[in-house]
């Protein structure tokens, strides 16, 4: 995939030692995006081998790779970081300062009580860590989430979500550049500490995961109750594109050492920047209009139609979109298939295009109707979607296997042999965008792929298409929860294949019981109904709404009720 991007990095507001401008306007493939944006930051410098039991691992085994890392560590207490902060954020240009926190001012680094600086958990206490005093030790006074900071700027982001919002915050009559927002009960940063909050806030979920006494500290893609006290942050896509435009720098690298010359562990996301992307990568929201097939129908006679989704928020104009027709290994035919003239799909809807002599039943909701290549496949053959821009063809999605060395009549799809011949292949609705590696798209049973099969002139699917809604519930509206009703930590957890919800209900209500995964969508719904006052457990065996088992992973099951009640827990399903 090709992108154009412009990168401008300013560390002199940051009070870092030195100035780095790069300004440059750059096509380059965008799995080499984050070799750019990197590139720039000098690396810590971690002992040998500290990472190596991390090596080639990915997801939630990579999460808990690193948490065995930097757990253990030399605990300091609170009281402790009076008089240590002074070294973690010390200023650079100044040995007597310390730079704060979202205002980026320097002043006196000597400890007065916190009339000058006072102490700011990143990740709020009030999200899952609990009080704190100066004889606390653990997750309150872990120096990687604590920054000076300026006392009455800490009051007023109190313990705010980070997100992007547009109300401004001024200080002593100066705006710092940290904004702050009323409407919904989000914090963001100025652009230059907004990469060093994100890597705080990702340390904090991978060192604290629940063992002994600790808190189970997750970051998730919505906005949890705003009274929350859940061990829960957000937001988690603003967070991961902070971490890419705001790159690891000097400063950061040497507040990582300091640190580590205290508690003897490392933020990994400072050392090793590509860590995030390997653990949360393929959780976060895109800016860009995001459409690939949705259906493809090879059926009996000329039943062959493809559709094709718009699955952003953002209608897509499709005059610089085509697809590309291959057959039984050939090179990629010459003529390709172009959408009409000023065709614009809208956000959630298809397009249809199917082959002219087909049955009228896919005929009337057709958007197109052909003879040409495009709808002219025998499963065997590759369709591809593609945009061109400026000579530049970038793969959008892709079915079928280009240049198959086993190329036999048809490929086999969620398990289904030659599903590609004589089949209604559906894209499944937690699909979000495409994949160019048909291998992975078409898996190897109805868990792993991204396609639901379905029998040979199969149209009941065709003219839309369904797409699992990314959920934000629990915003600041929703009132204190009530005393009346309890949600238990389920058992067992981690849990393989089963695991059990208790929840009590001290009145009749009407009861929503879900499971999420940690972008807010829902992956099943075990209770929708109203109960009795008492006690019930309900099994969930690891399935979405489709039945089909969920892949390995964290996942947030949630009990709410009519009347306002809402409280989340976490779990961990292994395969």
């Amino acid at each position: 995939m090709i992108v154009n991007f412009t990168v401008e990095i300013n560390d002199y507001t940051k009070g870092h030692m030195f100035t780095k401008n790069l300004k440059s306007r750059i096509s380059i493939p965008i799995f080499m995006l984050f070799l750019i944006l990197f590139s720039v930051a000098i690396n810590a410098q971690a002992p040998a081998g500290y990472y190596d039991s991390a090596a080639g691992k990915i997801g939630i085994e990579l999460k808990a790779a690193l948490h065995n890392i930097i757990k253990g560590h030399t605990e300091k207490s609170y009281g402790d970081a009076r008089y240590i902060l002074d070294k973690t954020d010390q200023d650079l240009d100044n040995n007597n300062n310390v730079r704060v926190i979202y205002s980026n001012h320097s002043v006196s680094g000597t400890w007065d009580s916190g009339v000058t600086w006072n102490r700011e958990h990143v990740w709020a206490k009030s999200r899952g860590i609990g009080d704190v005093d100066n004889y606390t030790k653990g997750a309150g006074s872990d120096l990687h989430n604590l920054r000076a900071c300026i006392s009455s700027i800490n009051t007023a982001r109190n313990n705010r979500w980070f997100a992007e919002c547009d109300e401004p915050y001024q200080y002593n009559g100066e705006n710092t550049g940290s904004y702050t927002s009323s409407s919904q009960w989000v914090w963001k940063p100025r652009d230059e500490d907004k990469g060093d909050v994100a890597r705080m806030i990702f340390y904090m979920a991978a060192r604290y995961e629940g063992d002994s006494d600790e808190p189970d500290l997750e970051v998730v893609n919505y906005f949890p109750d705003k009274y929350s006290n859940e061990p829960f942050h957000a937001k988690l896509s603003a967070l991961y594109q902070w971490h890419l435009y705001d790159p690891v720098d000097d400063w950061e690298c040497n507040r990582n050492e300091v640190i580590y010359s205290y508690q003897h562990n490392r933020n990994p996301f400072i050392d090793r920047p590509e860590f995030v992307a390997r653990i949360w990568g393929d959780t976060t929201e895109s800016d860009t209009p995001v459409i690939f097939f949705s259906e493809y129908i090879e059926g009996s006679d000329d039943n062959k139609a493809l559709e094709i989704v718009n699955a952003s928020d953002k209608s897509v104009d499709l005059s610089d979109h085509a697809i590309l027709s291959n057959y039984n290994n050939s090179p990629w035919y010459t003529t390709r298939y172009v959408f009409p003239d000023e065709t614009v799909l809208s956000p959630g809807d298809v397009w249809v295009i199917v082959h002219s002599g087909a049955d009228s039943t896919i005929r009337n909701v057709a958007d197109d109707s052909t003879g040409a290549s495009v709808v002219n496949f025998n499963g065997d053959d590759v369709r591809a979607l593609v945009k061109i821009m400026e000579g530049d063809t970038t793969f959008l999605d892709v079915i079928g296997l280009y240049n198959d060395p086993d190329l036999s009549y048809g490929w086999d799809v969620a398990g289904i042999s030659k599903a590609t011949q004589k089949h209604t292949l559906v894209r499944k609705p937690n699909v979000r965008q495409g994949n160019t590696n048909w291998t992975s798209s078409a898996g190897t049973n109805t868990d792993d792929s991204e396609w639901i099969v379905y029998d040979s002139d199969t149209f009941d699917y065709l003219g839309s298409h369904t797409i699992t809604p990314s959920s934000l519930f629990g915003l600041c509206s929703a009132p204190d929860r009530l005393d009346s009703y309890r949600l238990y930590p389920c058992y067992p957890n981690p849990f393989n294949p089963t695991t059990t919800i208790q929840y009590d209900l001290f009145k009749e209500t009407t009861v929503t019981l879900s499971i999420y995964d940690l972008r807010g969508i829902v992956v099943n719904t075990l209770v929708k109904e109203r109960q009795e006052p008492g006690t019930y457990r309900v099994l969930w065996s690891g399935t979405n709404t489709n039945n089909s088992v969920v892949a390995a992973g964290v996942y947030l099951y949630q009990l709410q009720t009519i009347d306002g009640f809402m409280k989340t827990g976490k779990m961990i399903l292994l395969k």
